[in-house]
């Protein structure tokens, strides 16, 4: 296709006149400031051809338009066509009456791209992305077609030319690392042409990665073999050979310490052939590679090496400068990601959530996360995007993860979870002195997504394999034993010596263990350094954080191009590699030599252009504090704080607040520490971390002097004794607060003091007085609007009232529900779902309580802290599981709170010990049982409401342990205590457990007598279930048969074993066939759930002495036959 000659002179809109940008290369659409309007099929191809072409007669770009319409309504339509695009902008884009042309209010990327191509501004073309319209289907548009087809081609040749010039010429220019990004462009757009193959091989060459070029090489041989059945040109294989044999002229060096290429990185990965086969095999299964080993064992090669064989891959690197600041390495990955898949295309969304950290990505950055369900959305944008850039590359390297801040960790498991198996690209280097993994890469291998292959020290014989490889200068045996004793199997240790031996005269390696070694060599190493290239990498170690030649110039106050000759000498030097230095202590040793008056300039400088470049504020605080201007460095970890309560950082949150506090404290401006300790204390009340807590407190105390200061100290006393439970002393410091409260204006402190009053009366059973504080609580929050709070008052009101209304408790708490999700408040949306579970178990609907409760543990899924709502939900999902008859599982997640990370909430491992016990005594093993709770009883625990649960049990143990009188005394003492705040459900549990002392006979009449009580607190659910425990005992005892029907629900009130009871008794009364079919059929299903959800280990006892199964197998004969081979292994 030729451009129209009137398109090449088209005057392109000013900044004064232009009000509409016409987007054709990608997707296509109009905008006009941050509005999109987008575009159907025939209005885009009508805009953009009239943008390549200039004028266009109408009737004839009718007829283009419009094939198998007929020339009267092919015109009709593009009356309308230009009418609605006339009408939809408020403005005309398109003018002329017989020849159509665009106007000048409109700017197109396409034409600016052919401005840029004439100009030979290479930088420019290549900044352009997608297809031109790209994903518009031209097939029954013949003329049209033909014309697209032309269009695109020329475009992509012009990127294609684009590309090889701007490589050729960075080349020429010694920016090789530039040249071979240029130069893999060529190759995304062009993967047959050799001529870009051979660019990348000799640019990896030069840049010191032989490796690197090789693979290049077998990737082209591939493609072309694969594609066109042909072997490469002898150009390209004779490349190949050079690069092999290091015939290639290298880097030109700055002095004549320039050292061999072999040296700078060894040819061979020596002793490391199985590991790489491990890589691989385990690659293919679609697993995780987690690749571990001390400092220097080579993990980071290894996994490049790997990663060239499977294509370009990308290769992000983490530094122990991110620890401090949030999604800090998330940040470079994502950046690094969209860099190396330009063609993949974000949605909107994605792109304007993920610029909450990178910012450059949408011109409108949302504001701060405020709920959690907007944090979920930020999550969900990240994976999508990360999905969508990934899912064309071979390999994504995620190295030094054990520098990875905690936020992108924490991202990077929510990742792995929604990703892996189904994509896993990814190949993960952590350093670990031994085999043993850090928890969360553990997690994953585990659960079956990773497998981890550990890196040992190098034998003597490979040692000495590596030492061949790298030249004749360490040929000599001296040579070679002398830095194999020295590097003790360590191969980083061995190369950094050989270069040293080789840059110094060679008499003296340093002493001492191995990672003082390595450094000693590192130190060295920079002391044979010219001034000016020292400099330059001081100023790299002090920026940390993804430094440039650019930001680096600006650091020292020096034109870039005065440093392009130090900069490529720690390149040469293999000191420097792709903008990262190439070991991590690096950083340490340089900036360890730096005199601490240019380490204050340098942090001063990097604080100030950070400031300009809005960078993260946790970033511009380190460098401030380096600077030694503790007021700056302050202000900033004060706003890190705010920022990362923001992102529900609690961790992060805690830490930023503490510096600012200690700084503040030294400045001796007690207003500011006070404010920063506060919200210090609320980040450790999240992670419930009482030790550090109670620290807090002290010098809140100290400090406190104004009433708002005094009300907030109290508020945070009480949360504190509520957290150690100290429950006595909650409503004098709440009284204390509110008096002080009242003397400001901050509402929301009052709120927080009026439910410290409703948990006080609610844990001391006074419903009356909780009552009141509750919905003094919703008054004032409807005064102010606050919704949460209202939700918070509703969920308290709940609470008192299921305890004899459940039907009006779970409407309380749906509406408290919708409440929170109005105000995006995850964390209340599972506090009041948890709420509703248990009063939906009380109900008999078990299956709804199970979701209740799921739904709880999700939405607190990603969220720091709250342990105590976590272990809420996962107590009742155990409940519900265990009533339907799934006890492997309910069992998992009971060990699971009891061991892992609740051990700081005592309440909840109390209660969850009460649980555990239940269920042993079901599987028919009361000693065990004993055990859970005999250390609650003797210590005289108390447990506020779940108080009678715990006596209640211990009752049962002992009476099935045969301590009758201990199980009476017990009874009495859960008897008292539920009489001090009564509770229906409890209430029939413990004349169920008094019943259970009597005859059959009398049993039959107690249940009557609960049947009533049931009748006359309206509990109809119940009253069906203690009529279908009574029905069971008329069909023991040979009495007449009850009439009950009772539903799934109504039994689930009391338990699986129960509805089997029930069924067998019925289906003995059947005729002799039938009931045999019905027998057989129960007797089948029993066993498989048995089987399958009962622990091997308690399965016998859970047949022989569980008093339903007992009774079950009276009627159902012995289930221990044929039980060995349904048992899983």
């Amino acid at each position: 296709m030729h451009l129209h000659p009137k398109m090449k002179t088209m005057p392109q809109p000013t900044a004064a006149t232009s009000c509409w940008h016409l987007q054709t290369l990608g997707t296509v659409n109009l905008c006009s400031g941050h509005h999109q309007r987008p575009l159907d099929r025939r209005t885009a191809l009508l805009l953009a051809y009239l943008a390549l072409e200039g004028k266009a007669h109408k009737h004839r770009l009718a007829g283009m338009l419009w094939p198998d319409s007929g020339e009267v309504t092919a015109r009709a339509n593009m009356r309308q066509l230009l009418r609605r695009l006339r009408v939809g902008l408020g403005a005309s884009v398109v003018d002329g009456t017989v020849h159509l042309h665009l106007t000048d209010a409109v700017q197109v990327d396409v034409c600016l791209l052919q401005d840029a191509v004439a100009s030979k501004n290479h930088q420019k073309v290549l900044a352009f992305e997608g297809e031109l319209l790209e994903g518009i289907e031209v097939d029954d548009l013949p003329e049209i077609q033909e014309w697209l087809v032309s269009a695109r081609e020329q475009v992509f040749e012009q990127r294609r030319q684009a590309a090889l010039a701007e490589s050729l010429r960075l080349e020429q220019e010694k920016d090789w690392q530039g040249a071979l990004t240029c130069a893999l462009m060529l190759l995304q757009l062009d993967r047959l042409s050799e001529e870009a193959h051979r660019l990348v091989m000799r640019l990896q060459y030069l840049l010191g990665d032989r490796g690197a070029a090789l693979a290049a090489f077998e990737r082209c041989r591939q493609v072309l073999q694969e594609a066109l059945g042909t072997d490469p040109t002898p150009q390209t294989c004779a490349l190949a050979r050079d690069i092999q044999q290091g015939a290639l002229p290298g880097p030109a060096g700055p002095g004549p310490a320039a050292l061999p290429l072999s040296v700078l990185r060894p040819p061979v990965l020596v002793g490391r052939e199985q590991h790489l086969q491990r890589l691989q095999k385990g690659k293919a299964t679609g697993l995780l590679p987690l690749l571990t080993g001390e400092t220097g064992m080579g993990k980071t090669r290894l996994a490049l090496d790997f990663a060239h064989q499977q294509g370009a891959a990308v290769h992000v690197a983490f530094r122990s400068t991110d620890q401090g600041i949030p999604y800090a390495g998330l940040s470079r990955l994502l950046k690094m990601l969209l860099q190396a898949s330009q063609r993949a295309q974000w949605p909107g969304w994605v792109r304007q959530e993920v610029a909450r950290i990178v910012p450059h990505l949408h011109p409108e950055v949302p504001a701060p996360i405020t709920s959690d369900l907007e944090r979920l959305r930020f999550f969900e944008a990240l994976v999508e995007g990360i999905t969508l850039s990934a899912k064309d590359l071979p390999l994504v390297v995620l190295d030094d993860v054990h520098h990875v801040d905690p936020a992108s960790l924490e991202f990077l498991q929510y990742l792995f979870s929604k990703v892996l198996p189904e994509q896993a690209v990814f190949l993960v280097t952590c350093t670990s002195h031994s085999a043993d993994l850090p928890r969360v890469w553990q997690d994953l291998v585990q659960a079956g997504l990773a497998f981890q292959v550990h890196l040992e020290a190098l034998r003597p014989h490979e040692m000495q394999e590596m030492l061949d490889h790298m030249g004749e200068a360490f040929a000599e045996k001296d040579i070679q034993l002398r830095l194999m004793d020295y590097s003790a199997g360590n191969p980083m240790l061995l190369v950094e010596a050989a270069r040293y031996l080789l840059e110094s005269d060679g008499s003296l390696l340093p002493e001492g263990p191995i990672g003082g070694q390595v450094r000693q060599v590192l130190q060295k190493r920079l002391e044979n350094l010219p001034l000016e290239v020292l400099r330059v990498a001081r100023a790299a170690a002090v920026l940390g954080n993804d430094f440039t030649l650019q930001r680096v110039a600006e650091v020292l106050g020096n034109p870039p191009e005065t440093l392009q000759v130090p900069w490529e000498a720690l390149h040469e030097k293999q000191l420097l590699q792709q903008d990262r230095f190439t070991h991590s202590e690096l950083p340490e040793v340089v900036l360890g030599s730096t005199p601490p008056a240019v380490l204050n300039l340098l942090h001063r400088r990097a604080a100030q252009i950070l400031v300009q470049e809005q960078a993260p504020a946790a970033e511009i605080g380190r460098h401030w504090l380096a600077a030694g201007h503790p007021l700056e460095a302050a202000a900033e970890f004060s706003r890190a704080g705010e920022h990362a309560t923001l992102q529900y950082r609690a961790r992060e949150s805690a830490h930023f607040h503490a510096q600012a506090a200690e700084l503040h404290e030294a400045l001796g401006d007690r207003v500011r520490e006070f404010e920063s300790l506060a919200r210090q204390a609320d980040a450790l009340g999240v992670l419930a971390d009482l030790e550090a807590h109670e620290g807090v407190l002290h010098r809140l105390e100290a400090l406190a002097s104004t009433p708002d200061e005094k009300a907030t100290y109290h508020l945070h006393l009480a949360q504190h004794h509520f957290a150690r439970e100290n429950i006595h002393l909650l409503a004098q410091i709440a009284r204390e607060g509110i008096h002080w409260v009242r003397q400001t204006t901050n509402h929301v402190l009052e709120l927080r003091f009026q439910e410290v009053l409703f948990f006080e009366a609610y844990y001391r059973r006074d419903s009356h007085a909780a009552l009141q504080a509750v919905r003094q609580a919703a008054e004032l929050a409807e005064k102010h609007g606050e919704v949460s709070w209202q939700a918070r008052a509703i969920e308290g009101e709940a609470l008192i009232v299921g305890n004899h209304d459940l039907q009006a408790s779970i409407g309380l708490l749906l509406k408290a529900e919708q409440l929170y999700r109005e105000a995006g408040d995850r964390t209340g949306i599972a506090a009041a779902a948890s709420k509703r579970g248990t009063d939906l178990v009380k109900s008999g609907e078990v299956h709804q309580a199970l979701q209740a409760f799921e739904e709880a543990h999700q939405n607190l899924q990603d969220i720091q802290g709250h342990d105590d709502a976590r272990a809420n939900s996962i107590y009742g999902m155990s409940v519900c599981l265990a009533l339907l008859g799934r006890y492997r599982e309910s069992l998992g997640w009971l060990k699971g709170v009891r061991e892992g990370q609740y051990r700081h909430l005592p309440m909840q491992q109390m209660i969850m010990q009460v649980r555990l016990a239940g269920m042993l005594l079901t599987f028919g093993a009361p000693d065990e049982a004993l055990v859970e709770v005999s250390e609650i009883l003797k210590e005289g625990k108390e447990l506020g409401y779940n108080q009678a649960d715990l006596l209640l049990v211990a009752a049962r143990i002992h009476r099935h342990l045969g301590r009758t009188a201990d199980a009476r005394r017990i009874w009495e003492d859960a008897h008292q205590s539920n009489e001090e705040h009564p509770d229906h459900f409890t209430t029939i549990r413990l004349r169920l457990e008094e019943a259970a002392h009597l005859p059959l006979e009398a049993q039959v009449e107690a249940l009557q007598g609960m049947e009533a009580f049931c009748r006359s607190h309206h509990l109809d659910r119940a009253e069906t279930a203690l009529q279908a425990r009574r029905a069971i005992l008329h069909l023991q005892l040979g009495l007449e048969p009850l009439e009950v029907n009772p539903t799934e629900a109504h039994l689930y009130f009391f338990g699986m074993e129960d509805r089997w009871l029930l069924q067998a008794h019925q289906a003995a009364l059947l005729p002799p066939v039938e009931a045999r079919q019905a027998l057989e059929a129960l007797r089948a299903r029993v066993q498989q759930v048995v089987s399958e959800h009962v622990p091997v280990e308690h399965q016998a006892t859970y047949l022989r002495a569980n008093p339903q199964m007992v009774a079950l197998q009276a009627v159902l004969g012995p289930l221990t036959e044929d039980m060995d081979s349904r048992s899983p292994s």
